[in-house]
């Protein structure tokens, strides 16, 4: 079989979507594919999914016309288990007698026996398999906890208490644990599907049910890796694709999304994503329920410590929500408006004075936060664009100024050149004397110049950077930075600058960066091939011999240089 045949990653999302791109990952990873056959433009698989799915990949541009046993597929969906199926058959090599080689071979795999052991069990009594199925249960609890999923799937309440019970977790979950609690997830999302495909309306419970109890298990869940939060959006994705399915969601259903917005701490469900499938009436009742929540709120306290606080910080994320998804800038202003004890808030207003098409508001709310809080970072800067958009260049020039004097950085210093335009002559020397004035201010043993030849490269004025950093000490990182930009036109600074470089880099170097260091002292001698480098590569052997991979990357790395560089004169 031509590998090149198999689809790329980007060509399997495409024929599916990204979260059923994510599970066939997590079944690849878990081993659930087993290759049966392999013909020249056709893969036979076993997938180990709720049960086990018969897939056939057709390639060649034929993906569409695949088959798998699963649900999914059933609805007209490129399922999770193709995806599987390809990936394995792409990135795993094919091994000499295996069955899951081209046809011919006679060897037999686990997925082969699971073929025969489905004909094996198809002819069984039906006593004697629900006898294996409860030995089964009495010795594995999650055998059990499935088949009582199965059992209550006729009985609403029932359904919820088997699956509370498969969506039961410790107090807490360090992140192995929520792992393996994430692939628990898996088989309640395939559960989901299966029992939720006839009746959209139980389905739409199920999962709110669902959503439910995993946001109070992810409030004690060290989730480093993502793996439950991911679940958890998948089964968000499919709680409105099934909203979406429904007639128009009325009160009742803004009613219970309500309820699950509030056990959600971390903005998986936002209302913009639901919005749209609320009738009039789920509108209505969802609106009004937010308001009256929001009005409800105490007065805030004169130190405003208590908007950071639950009862107060999630009904006011829900009012602005619900003022943003109605379009409603006005009300979305004054909930902002509420609290103006930071600068973050002014610039909030001032994005949706902007958005909203309100220039001359997002003006003042500018000119009002610049007062209130004329050391936040960026206020200036936020105001003068706006002075700009006005057309008063001259007052937002002053503003960009003030804001570089105030905080010189690399942006500050941009943004004045930007500002500037054709005046920039006039400017730069004022900006260059400035940082030249803090310099002398400092006491002699820390006086640096490390932000002014920082301000010059970004400047792409490297000869100055150049002068400067000869002539004073820098930050070992700037000595790297500016020596790799000027080798070309200036090699002798730049070996100097990388020879300073590795003496103040190499005494608290970690191994993991030895590699790198190798390759800059090599550079050096390329650079400066004399005595006087060649004395210095020997004063670093001697010092730091005991580094013996240190040692052992400088021999292997200089040996390349040298015979790169023969290569190339020869």
């Amino acid at each position: 079989m031509d590998r090149q045949a198999l689809p790329t990653d980007a060509q399997l999302q495409q024929l599916s979507n990204s979260a059923s791109f994510r599970r066939a990952q997590s079944y690849v990873r878990s081993g659930a594919v087993e290759i049966t056959a392999r013909l020249d433009m056709q893969i036979d698989a076993i997938v180990s999914g709720t049960e086990d799915y018969s897939v056939q990949l057709l390639l060649g541009g034929r993906e569409a016309e695949s088959r798998c046993t699963c649900p999914a597929f059933a609805k007209g969906m490129f399922c999770k288990h193709l995806i599987a199926t390809a990936i394995v058959a792409r990135d795993r090599p094919i091994i000499e007698g295996d069955a899951s080689a081209d046809s011919g071979t006679n060897g037999t795999s686990k997925a082969t026996g699971y073929s025969d052991l489905r004909v094996f069990l198809a002819a069984q009594p039906a006593e004697r398999l629900a006898g294996w199925l409860l030995d089964f249960a009495e010795t594995d609890p999650a055998i059990e906890r499935r088949l009582r999923v199965y059992q209550a799937q006729h009985s609403p309440r029932e359904l919820r208490k088997a699956l509370g019970r498969l969506l039961r977790a410790p107090r807490f979950l360090d992140w192995r644990a929520s792992r393996k609690f994430a692939r628990e997830i898996d088989s309640v999302i395939e559960l989901l599907g299966e029992l939720t495909g006839s009746d959209v309306h139980d389905g739409i419970e199920l999962y709110e049910y669902a959503l439910t109890r995993l946001f109070k298990i992810y409030e004690q869940c060290d989730d480093s890796g993502g793996d439950v939060g991911d679940r958890i959006r998948e089964m968000v994705g499919r709680y409105i694709e099934n909203l979406g399915r429904s007639n128009p969601a009325g009160a009742a259903r803004a009613k219970a999304l309500l309820e699950l917005q509030r056990e959600d701490q971390w903005g998986f469900l936002p209302i913009r994503k639901v919005w749209p499938l609320l009738d009039e009436a789920g509108r209505a009742f969802y609106a009004k329920t937010v308001e009256d929540e929001f009005h409800a709120l105490p007065p805030r306290s004169p130190a405003e410590k208590n908007r950071f606080r639950s009862e107060f910080f999630w009904p006011t994320a829900r009012m602005e929500a619900l003022a943003a998804v109605r379009g409603d800038a006005g009300t979305l202003i004054a909930v902002i408006a509420q609290d103006l004890t930071s600068g973050h808030s002014y610039e909030r207003i001032v994005a949706v004075c902007d958005a909203a098409g309100r220039h001359r508001d997002a003006t003042q709310w500018a000119e009002r936060g610049l007062k209130a809080h004329p050391d936040w970072p960026g206020m200036r800067a936020l105001l003068a664009r706006q002075y700009e958009r006005a057309g008063l260049t001259d007052e937002a020039l002053e503003l960009f100024w003030e804001d570089f004097q105030r905080d010189p950085t690399v942006e500050t210093w941009r943004a004045l050149k930007n500002s500037a335009g054709r005046r920039w002559p006039r400017y730069r020397p004022r900006a260059l004397e400035d940082l030249r004035r803090r310099e002398r201010a400092l006491p002699d043993g820390r006086r640096d110049v490390s932000l002014r030849t920082r301000i010059l490269i970004a400047d792409r004025d490297l000869d100055a950077a150049r002068v400067l950093a000869e002539q004073h000490a820098l930050a070992p990182e700037l000595l790297d930075s500016l020596a790799q930009q000027i080798a070309t036109t200036y090699p002798e600074s730049a070996a100097g600058l990388l020879r300073r470089f590795v003496d103040a880099s190499l005494p608290r170097c970690q191994p993991r960066a030895y590699a790198y260091q190798a390759q800059q002292i090599a550079r050096t001698l390329a650079l400066a091939p004399g005595p006087s480098s060649r004395a210095w590569v020997n004063q670093i052997r001697v010092h730091y011999g005991a580094r013996r991979k240190l040692m052992s990357l400088l021999d292997a790395t200089i040996a390349q240089a040298e015979s790169d560089g023969r290569a190339r004169s020869g």
